[in-house]
């Protein structure tokens, strides 16, 4: 009897044990899909429905960029009808004082008209391009946040392959570590989606067909018997 009660604390050991050991594997569970649900949803929160809506002056600090270009040239849309009013009153000026000097200008009213549309047209797509051309700028700031989360995704990866099983009295066990990268792995993730989705010009860099070869040859990779070595 004794000998039966043994061998089954031993068998029951075992299935702790295994458990133990599954539970360690570098492999994802629901409280890790949780985490990418939050980085969803965070991106979700920060981005053009969520955050920009309620604060556009911190969305664009975070996202856009409020660079001294960007700032310009959201200000002249913001308040076009007086700068207008603006350049109007300096051609104005500059036309009489070409007057006062000899020059002979009719209809000052009409040219001031004629002109003003052409003077904004061009102030507006110098500024236009300088505000494009820094928050261009900005943009490659967030590309290199985002490929920095996704190298350390690459490297813990690295890491967790190099963790192996040490032996014990009862078997073998898996280093602790090992579940605290997978987690450290995915919140790295979970920072990428929210940036992201945060950011959606980000997602519309993103070739679609590369990135479809991509999965395809990475699921034929995987999936593909190669064959095993045999002892």
């Amino acid at each position: 009897m004794s000998d039966t009660q043994g061998q089954g604390a031993r068998g029951q050991g075992k299935s702790v044990m295994k458990d133990e050991l599954l539970r360690r594997l570098p492999f994802g569970d629901h409280r890790d899909l949780y985490v990418l649900i939050a980085g969803l949803l965070i991106g979700l929160a920060l981005g053009p429905g969520g955050l920009k809506q309620v604060s556009p002056k911190v969305y664009n600090d975070l996202f856009i960029g409020n660079t001294q270009e960007v700032l310009r040239y959201q200000g002249l849309k913001a308040n076009e009808e007086a700068a207008e009013e603006q350049v109007r009153a300096q051609l104005r000026e500059q036309l009489s004082a070409k007057q006062g000097e000899g020059s002979s200008v009719s209809d000052l009213e009409g040219v001031v008209d004629r002109m003003v549309p052409q003077v904004m047209s061009q102030q507006m797509s110098k500024l236009e391009l300088a505000a494009r051309e820094a928050e261009l700028k900005y943009l490659f700031h967030l590309v290199g946040l985002a490929s920095s989360l996704v190298i350390g995704v690459i490297v813990l990866g690295v890491i967790e392959t190099q963790l192996l099983p040490r032996k014990t009295a009862e078997g073998y066990a898996l280093p602790w570590q090992l579940g605290q990268l997978v987690k450290v792995r995915y919140v790295l993730l979970a920072g990428w989606i929210a940036i992201m989705v945060a950011r959606p010009v980000l997602i519309m860099q993103v070739p679609v067909f590369f990135t479809v070869v991509l999965v395809a040859l990475a699921l034929g990779l995987g999936f593909v018997p190669l064959g095993k070595k045999t002892a």
